[in-house]
């Protein structure tokens, strides 16, 4: 298995089923094989449903990125392929943002970026205004997401705060 960002399957760590290798004696000391089984199941489960990225945008003419952090970076590099996402005003409304790829995973092997989901929500304090928000990664550049903010009747939006979040 390459190193993160690559998502983890189950098969990564290991057998899928361990059993153990003699019946348990003492399972203070000892862990039963069903209790190793439960942790890859569920270390594979966070792998694939936790976010890797949470960036706050401002959407309106230029779009800004006030804030981002990204899983794969957690010493907080700021140059080379670890720069930050550049954000882009495509429309009222509408913009992308695009992450550079790839990135070196903790090996130094070039890992290349890509979401298969998003999510984001107005930042609005306090909320009296009505927006929704629709967040997606485009399809042929996975490394990019469409964020777009509607108003209350359904019409594309300037001016809102919005927090992104994709895995």
């Amino acid at each position: 298995m390459s190193g993160f960002p690559t998502r983890p399957a189950l098969a990564d760590f290991g057998p899928t089923t361990m059993l153990n290798a003699r019946p348990v004696l003492d399972a203070d000391i000892e862990p039963d094989a069903a209790h190793w089984n439960l942790l890859k199941f569920q270390a594979a489960g966070m792998g694939l449903l936790s976010p890797r990225i949470l960036a706050k945008l401002t959407i309106n003419t230029p779009t800004a990125l006030l804030a981002h952090v990204e899983a794969w970076n957690p010493a907080g590099s700021t140059s080379g392929n670890f720069a930050a996402p550049t954000p882009t005003y495509i429309s009222t409304g509408r913009c992308t943002l695009t992450y550079l790829t790839p990135v070196p995973d903790l090996l130094g092997n070039d890992i290349a970026i890509a979401f298969s989901w998003a999510h984001a929500f107005v930042h609005a304090d306090p909320p009296t205004t009505f927006r929704s928000v629709q967040a997606t990664p485009i399809a042929a550049t996975p490394h990019i997401i469409t964020v777009c903010v509607f108003d209350a009747a359904g019409a594309l939006q300037n001016g809102s705060d919005v927090w992104l979040m994709a895995g």
